[in-house]
């Protein structure tokens, strides 16, 4: 992405592919663990380099997820997902708000 204020770019070579080969995991409940704060914090503790610290293979292999049953993923998942549409729901509340209260701020100075 480009810099605001010189124009640079930052290009970020290091890729990596996660493939699930455990049936006693669903791919949502390990998108939403590596997708938490636990993990961020793993990754930012655990990264060595400069400015853009990086984390080797092996060491993202080494975090360790809890294994909970099918179940429990499952009604995790679902929970998170009421959760989010709840959350965009209520973006879309606000923005709505603050785009009627702008209008009526406009109206009210053009008289």
């Amino acid at each position: 992405f480009p810099s605001h204020d010189t124009g640079k770019f930052l290009l970020n070579q290091r890729v990596g592919k996660l493939v699930l080969k455990d049936s006693r995991v669903t791919l949502d409940y390990l998108r939403l663990a590596l997708n938490s704060s636990k993990f961020y914090s793993y990754c930012q503790q655990t990264a060595t380099g400069g400015a853009q610290g990086n984390i080797s293979a092996a060491e993202i292999l080494d975090y360790s997820i809890p294994l909970a049953p099918i179940d429990v993923q499952k009604n995790l998942i679902e929970q998170v997902e009421i959760e989010r549409k709840q959350i965009l729901s209520l973006r879309n509340l606000i923005e709505n708000y603050q785009s009627r209260t702008q209008a009526v701020i406009a109206k009210l100075w053009s008289e």
